[in-house]
């Protein structure tokens, strides 16, 4: 019998355009299958990447938005985590990683991981959530020096800090030869 694989349950607002958006499809299309186990919730339907995730065979779970504020959302995110049970929730972005945590309390998960992608000054009601939410995080997954760097000057623990850069899949690329004529010639320029 294979090893049992670890279930991860991510969560986000929202599937559009963006470059947190794109690096979670790039992390689930590469991430290793006889390891992981993802599972999707996103905090709003649809979204440009929606389909995209379902063809790579992760379950996504959208759960409708009724405002800004829609509180009712942490308890169908609780509902939805208490049935996949994962060993590791990893949330993306500050909606969801304040949804996501209210979400986890009591539910016995091992392991919190909140990744911020901005640094940005927040007012300072936000930085008393993230604060208050802090001892509910494992590690805090940043993708620049910077990101951490505000999120220390916000008062959170620098112990919890990973920094981890964005990816770039090079395949995607097409092959480049660093030759000045012709590049010149390629561009229009003498």
């Amino acid at each position: 019998m294979p090893p049992a694989r670890t279930r991860v349950a991510y969560v986000i607002g929202e599937l559009g355009k963006g470059g947190a958006e794109y690096q979670l499809v790039e992390l689930l299309r590469h991430l290793d299958r006889t390891v992981w186990e993802p599972h999707l919730t996103v905090l709003s339907e649809g979204g440009y990447w929606a389909e995209e995730v379902r063809r790579l065979d992760v379950p996504v779970v959208e759960l409708p938005r009724r405002g800004h504020l829609d509180v009712g959302r942490v308890g169908a995110l609780r509902r939805t985590l208490g049935s996949v049970r994962p060993a590791v929730l990893h949330t993306l972005l500050w909606a969801a990683n304040c949804y996501g945590r209210l979400a986890s309390l009591g539910l016995g998960i091992p392991r919190v991981v909140t990744a911020e992608r901005n640094a940005i000054a927040r007012p300072g009601w936000e930085i008393a959530i993230e604060r208050g939410l802090d001892p509910l995080t494992d590690v805090y997954l940043v993708n620049a020096t910077a990101v951490a760097t505000e999120l220390e000057r916000h008062g959170l623990p620098t112990r919890k800090m990973c920094v981890v850069h964005n990816g770039v899949d090079l395949t995607s690329f097409l092959p480049f030869t660093v030759d000045r004529e012709t590049a010149r010639a390629a561009a229009g320029l003498p």
